[in-house]
């Protein structure tokens, strides 16, 4: 599969292209389902750790809230705004069902994120959508998709870490706040 070049605006202002986010490497998409999402935290605090990866969180999120949120979270990496899902849904990612988002699976991985340390927040987004995770080489070329399951279901930090290096990502930083 080949991401189509969409433009972007990021939580800075600045606007981009998918092609340019990748360009000097691969980039992981992080989909978000919404800022007061538990797992969509502890996701954002787990990629926190590394911030010599390129990875990209994808909000539907103002640029305002989004760069709010990012400094919130003390997130290195970049923030794509997408207001009206449209990168989601060319992304395949489809609003979920009560199972999806409440159900046994859901509430497990709840209790595990509340026992790290995790908080629900106000939701920034629509609730329902769901989240996934991307990776794109230069080009556009999606090597690797995790689209979640339930809400609870992020995409292992460690294994996107291994894939982003299996692909060429650079050593150094691509994004410092």
């Amino acid at each position: 599969m080949k991401a189509a070049d969409q433009h972007l605006i990021l939580s800075t202002g600045e606007k981009t292209t998918l092609h340019a986010l990748c360009e000097s490497g691969p980039v992981a998409l992080v989909f978000l389902r919404h800022f007061g999402c538990i797992f969509c935290r502890e996701a954002v605090a787990e990629y926190r750790e590394h911030p010599e990866w390129n990875i990209v969180f994808v909000s539907m999120g103002s640029v305002e809230a989004s760069e709010e949120f990012r400094a919130f979270m003390s997130s290195p990496h970049r923030f794509i705004c997408d207001p009206q899902a449209e990168l989601y849904a060319a992304f395949g990612l489809k609003r979920g069902n009560s199972k999806q988002l409440f159900g046994p699976a859901v509430w497990k991985a709840g209790a595990q994120a509340w026992g790290k340390g995790h908080r629900v927040g106000r939701p920034v987004g629509d609730p329902f959508q769901m989240s996934g995770t991307f990776i794109l080489r230069p080009g556009g070329e999606v090597v690797y998709e995790h689209v979640d399951e339930h809400a609870g279901d992020i995409a292992l930090a460690e294994e996107v870490g291994g894939i982003l290096r299996t692909h060429g990502m650079p050593e150094a930083p691509v994004f410092r706040s």
